[in-house]
């Protein structure tokens, strides 16, 4: 669950169950990869993931998959200013 959606600023909050380590990516409509660093929410109970792109976002459709081991969770993020 992206958190909330649409995305304002330069944080995407995510909400992953089932999932115990993720690995994250985040890409645009374009296909194109953005660089992207991940952190726990410390306020959260677990669960809970905060990614934080190396640059600022432009406006728009992004993708952002969740990965461990064979399992992929894939959501569409909207990013507005």
């Amino acid at each position: 669950v992206v958190m909330p959606n649409p995305v304002v600023g330069n944080e995407i909050r995510l909400r992953v169950s089932g999932l115990d380590n993720p690995a994250f990516s985040l890409t645009s409509s374009t296909g194109r990869s953005v660089g992207i660093s991940m952190k726990t929410d410390p306020e959260s109970s677990g669960g809970e993931f905060v990614l934080t792109p190396k640059q600022p976002l432009t406006p728009g459709l992004y993708v952002v998959q969740a990965r461990e081991g064979h399992t992929r969770l894939t959501r569409r993020v909207l990013v507005s200013e």
